[in-house]
Order: structure tokens, then C-alpha cells, then sequence
């Protein structure tokens, strides 16, 4: 496969009154499960795609900026479905907005033109970075957003709301709805948000038409959060749900499902994502990375400021997790292989899965657009894609963002001025 292009738009619009974009003689590659398209001319008018159709058949508006495909392939930009925008996990070490911002044009740099911003302390600046972004005075990627975490009474993350009773867990999703936030996230430190009030978050969600997605808490089972409308994030915490222990082996936290594997609970929890329609965001390489964690330097922190590398540490230094038994090396590989194995199940029944990162401040050995790849390389979802190789997606010749064209040129400087700032 040679380079390819990248496309962060994907809906028909006419507007005769915009600056058009042509590409010319690609090979298009639309997402769908369609076989590729050969010497495709693709118009796009401000940020939307207008038309699509042979070239040499398409009429090519006036004074439009001419771009040759020929040769290279033509694929939507890529959705990074589980980022965070945030400072520390310990909530010392100011909260890092400087180095989130110069990260985004990483994303773009890697054709990752959108993001699922999955929680943090930084809110008011990532609803003011989604604007700007979407009116082009930024350069980055669309960003949807959770807003605040909800989580218990005593959140692990700076910036969360805390829940502990149904009357707050309703004020705290139209909260969520009125600052513009896309979707609600619940988070499962202990002690968890009770039963009553988590069920009351599921259903001020449905009234405020908002999906909550996020992690389960210990007494509640898969299926019925499955049923009440929660989507799920991280697929080796479904682990839990493969067994006849589920809320038992829950209870102990950290305890490792895997010996107690049962066939027929995967199948049963299975059908149940299936029939309630739950998507779930596996983050594949976040199991392999704790199962093979990194021996030799990684060339891509040279992209990210130091201050941000230090919080890979925070997990260790944080005193409530000092008396947590480590988990031993062959019980990480076993966890990420059942993880791999459950995800390919969940593919293969239907299941709608997305591919996320997990990138952000804390979450070590994760890499601003470049760990998008990664996760693409643990996932089955693309076996039928016409492409030979998903690392082939990393060949990228140009990216098209917001109806802005970024050539090759452009995103390495883009690149250059990221790691700059990282050195400074």
C-alpha cells in the first residue's frame, strides 16, 4: 500500500459560497465495508464532503484547490474513542493545560482529526478547545466529551463529582447536559456510587437523551447495567462477567477472573450486549502494554513534555495503592489474551466496538495519536478491510481537517514544533 490520505468529514452538503477542496484520481476507501473505489474524485466544500463520483464524470468547481491522488488511497480520519484531557492522578502538580494543548496537533499529525475525551479537571478549557476547533482557530482534532467523571465519595480523579445519592446523581447529569457535554461517564472507586443512585444516573441519562458509558461498579452485574443502558469501556473488566463468580470475584477487586473463565457465562454475556445494543471501547492495548511493558526507550516521548512523562509514575506513588498486591507477569499475559479472545466474540456476535487509547496524563506508555495505531494493531475489527496491513495507516501523505488540507510538509512541522515545545 502506498500513502494515504485522511479525511476528519464524511457528510453530503452543498455550499456554493465555500472555498472547495478537490482530490483527484484516489483510491477511496469509505468505511462502510464497500470495496474500494478506484480513480475517485472527491469534492469537499468548507468541511463538508460534497460529492463523490469517477473522475472525469464529477464536475470540478471554479477555482478550486487541486489535489493528485493518483496512487494513494483515500480513507476517513480515525477516531481515537478514549482519551483524557487532565493534569495529575495525584492532584499535585498543577493541572497541565499548557501540555494538553500542545498535544493536539499531535492527533492530527497521526490522522486522528476526532477524540472522545473521556474525563479530567480540566473542563471549562476543553469545551473552549472544542470551539475553537470547530470554528478553525485551532488546529486539532474534534473533540466530544464527557465533562466531569461521576464517580463515589471519595473520586480518584481530580475534577469527578462526587455521588452518594439518587437526588445528586440526577443533578449531576443536567449538569453534564447544560455545560454541552455529548455523553455521561460513571467511574468505580470505592465506595462505589450506591446502587440507588447509579440506576438513577442510567435514567436521567435516557430523559436528557445522553448515553452513559464508563466503568461498572462491584455490585451491579454487566447484563443489568447492559439493560439499563450503560455502555462499557476497557474490555478486560467484562473478564469479571465470564464467570458464574461474577459479583463475587467483583467484591474482591483484585482478583483475577481468569481461572474461573466459564464458556457458557461468555456466551450469555455475549447475548446480552447484543440485544441491548451495548457498545463497548476495548482498549486492547492497554492489557498488552501492562503484559509487556517497555525494556528500551520509546522514540515518541521525545514528543511529550517531561512534567507529563513524570505522571506515568503516579500509580506507584499514590498511597491508595500501596497495599495492593502486584499483579504477577504471567497473570497480565493471561488477562490480555482472554481479553483479546473476548473481544474477537464480541465482534463476531455484532457487537458494535470502538477503538480507544486511553491516552493521557498518568496513563503510561500511551502516545497522543501515535497510540491509536497501536490499539488498531490489537483489534479485529478491520479483518475485512481492503487494505494488506493496519500499519499501513501510519503511511500518511496528507490529512484533511475541518476542510483545512495538511500535507505532508505541514503535519512534520506540526510534529517538529510539538517536540520543540517538549524539549522546553
Amino acid at each position: 500500500m502506498r500513502a494515504a490520505f485522511s479525511l476528519g468529514c464524511l457528510s453530503l452538503a452543498w455550499a456554493q459560497n465555500q472555498h472547495a477542496l478537490v482530490l483527484q484520481h484516489a483510491t477511496v476507501i469509505d468505511g462502510t465495508g464497500a470495496p474500494p473505489r478506484q480513480n475517485q474524485t472527491v469534492v469537499i466544500s468548507g468541511t463538508r464532503i460534497v460529492v463523490i463520483g469517477a473522475s472525469g464524470r464529477i464536475r470540478v468547481p471554479d477555482g478550486a484547490q487541486m489535489i493528485d491522488g493518483s496512487g494513494k488511497y483515500l480513507i476517513p480520519g480515525r477516531w481515537d474513542m478514549h482519551v483524557h484531557m487532565r493534569g495529575s492522578r495525584l492532584g499535585d502538580r498543577g493541572s497541565f493545560i499548557e501540555e494538553n494543548e500542545d498535544l493536539l496537533p499531535l492527533y492530527l499529525a497521526q490522522g486522528v482529526t476526532g477524540v472522545r475525551e473521556m474525563g479530567g479537571d480540566m473542563v471549562e478549557t476543553v469545551l473552549k478547545w472544542r470551539k475553537e476547533i470547530a470554528e478553525g482557530r485551532r488546529q486539532g482534532p474534534r473533540i466530544v466529551t464527557c465533562g466531569p467523571k461521576l464517580d463515589g465519595s471519595k473520586p480518584t480523579w481530580p475534577g469527578s463529582i462526587s455521588i452518594t445519592t439518587p437526588a445528586e446523581a440526577v443533578a449531576a447529569v443536567r449538569h453534564v447536559k447544560e455545560i454541552g457535554a455529548e455523553f455521561v461517564k460513571v467511574y468505580n472507586t470505592l465506595p462505589n456510587i450506591p446502587r440507588d443512585a447509579y440506576f438513577a444516573i442510567l435514567g436521567e441519562a435516557k430523559k436528557q437523551g445522553l448515553r452513559v458509558t464508563g466503568h461498572l461498579t462491584q455490585d451491579i452485574r454487566f447484563a443489568e447495567a447492559a439493560e439499563a443502558g450503560q455502555d462499557f469501556e476497557h474490555i478486560q473488566s467484562l473478564l469479571r462477567a465470564c464467570t458464574p463468580r461474577e459479583l463475587e470475584l467483583a467484591a474482591g477487586m483484585r482478583q483475577t477472573p481468569i481461572a474461573n473463565f466459564h464458556p457458557g457465562s461468555a456466551k450469555a454475556l455475549v447475548g446480552s450486549l447484543v440485544h441491548y445494543g451495548t457498545w463497548v471501547t476495548p482498549t486492547l492495548d492497554v492489557s498488552f502494554a501492562m503484559a509487556n511493558p517497555a525494556t528500551t526507550p520509546d522514540p515518541r516521548t521525545q514528543y511529550l513534555p517531561a512534567a507529563y512523562l513524570d505522571t506515568w509514575h503516579d500509580r506507584r506513588r499514590d498511597p491508595r495503592n500501596v497495599s495492593l498486591p502486584v499483579t504477577p507477569p504471567a497473570v497480565l499475559e493471561a488477562q490480555h489474551k482472554k481479553s483479546s479472545e473476548l473481544t474477537k466474540l464480541l465482534h463476531d456476535a455484532g457487537v458494535p466496538l470502538l477503538a480507544g487509547s486511553d491516552t493521557g496524563a498518568s496513563n503510561g506508555h500511551k502516545y497522543p495519536g501515535f497510540s491509536l495505531h497501536d490499539e488498531l494493531t490489537r483489534m479485529v475489527l478491520l479483518d475485512a478491510n481492503p487494505l494488506d496491513d493496519i500499519r499501513n495507516t501510519k503511511k500518511i501523505r496528507a490529512v484533511v481537517a475541518n476542510g483545512t488540507w495538511f500535507d505532508r510538509a505541514r503535519l512534520d512541522t506540526m510534529m517538529a514544533a510539538a517536540k520543540l515545545k517538549a524539549q522546553h
